[in-house]
C-alpha cells in the first residue's frame, strides 16, 4: 500500500514536469510541488511537503493593518477661525474671517496633513472703507483665495513645528508654522501662527488719507482650527 502511495505522487510530479517542460522547454529546477493521495505511513509527512497557500492570509492582514494606520480626513468645522494682525503709522489693527475651508489628515495627534482655503473677501474687520483697502492690497479680483497646506507633524507632546506652503495674491512661500494641540471632549483644536511680511509675498501695504496712513509691512496671521478628535 505504501508503494501504490509512492508511485501515485511520482506519477502526478512527472505529469506537471512534462507538462512545464512542454510550454517552457525545460523541467523547473525548484523542487515540484506534491499532489494527490499519500496512502501509508508517508501520509504523516503529508503538512511538510505541501506548501499551503498563505497570500490570501497575509493580503488580509496587511489591509488591516493599513486600516488601523491610515488618518482619518476630517472637515474644520464652522467654529473655526483666522485673523490677520498687523500694524500702521496710526494704531495696530485686526481683520478676521468667520469661516476656513479645508480639512485636515490625523490619527490622534500625529499630522499626516493640512489644507485650508480662506476667501479675500471674507475677511472683515468691521470698518468697509478698511476691508476695500485690503481687498485691493491682496488683489482679491485676480487671486480670491489664500491657500495654506502643511505636512506631517507630531503633536503628542502637545506641540511641534512644521513647514507651511503659503499662497497669497498667487505667489507661494514655505513658512514655519508652531502648531499647538489641544482636546475638548470630542473636539480637537489646533492654534497656531504665521509671520510674514506683506511684500515677500509682492503685496504693497495698503494706505489710506493719500498716503499719510500706511500699514506696516509686517504682519501675523493667527488661525484655530477645530476638528472633530480621533
Amino acid at each position: 500500500m505504501g508503494g501504490v502511495g509512492k508511485k501515485t505522487v511520482q506519477n502526478r510530479t512527472m505529469t506537471q514536469c512534462d507538462h512545464r517542460a512542454g510550454m517552457h522547454g525545460r523541467c523547473p529546477s525548484r523542487a515540484p510541488i506534491r499532489v494527490g493521495m499519500i496512502i501509508g505511513p508517508e501520509a504523516l509527512s503529508l503538512p511538510h511537503h505541501i506548501p499551503y497557500p498563505m497570500k490570501p492570509v497575509t493580503t488580509f492582514l496587511a489591509i488591516a493593518l493599513l486600516a488601523v494606520s491610515t488618518a482619518i480626513a476630517q472637515p474644520f468645522t464652522a467654529a473655526s477661525r483666522m485673523w490677520v494682525d498687523g500694524t500702521s503709522t496710526i494704531h495696530d489693527w485686526t481683520i478676521e474671517t468667520q469661516r476656513v475651508d479645508g480639512r485636515i489628515h490625523a490619527k490622534g495627534a500625529v499630522i499626516d496633513s493640512v489644507s485650508m482655503t480662506i476667501g479675500v473677501r471674507s475677511l472683515k474687520s468691521g470698518k468697509s472703507g478698511m476691508d476695500d483697502k485690503v481687498y485691493e492690497a491682496l488683489q482679491a479680483t485676480r487671486h480670491a483665495n489664500i491657500h495654506v497646506r502643511a505636512g506631517r507633524v507630531d503633536l503628542t507632546t502637545g506641540s511641534g513645528t512644521v513647514q507651511a506652503t503659503v499662497t497669497i495674491a498667487g505667489t507661494t512661500k514655505t513658512l514655519p508654522v508652531t502648531v499647538t494641540r489641544t482636546v475638548n471632549g470630542t473636539t480637537a483644536s489646533y492654534t497656531g501662527r504665521i509671520a510674514f511680511n506683506m511684500t515677500d509675498f509682492k503685496v504693497s501695504p495698503p494706505t489710506a488719507m493719500l498716503g499719510a496712513i500706511k500699514a506696516g509691512d509686517a504682519i501675523t496671521l493667527r488661525f484655530d482650527l477645530k476638528s472633530n478628535a480621533n
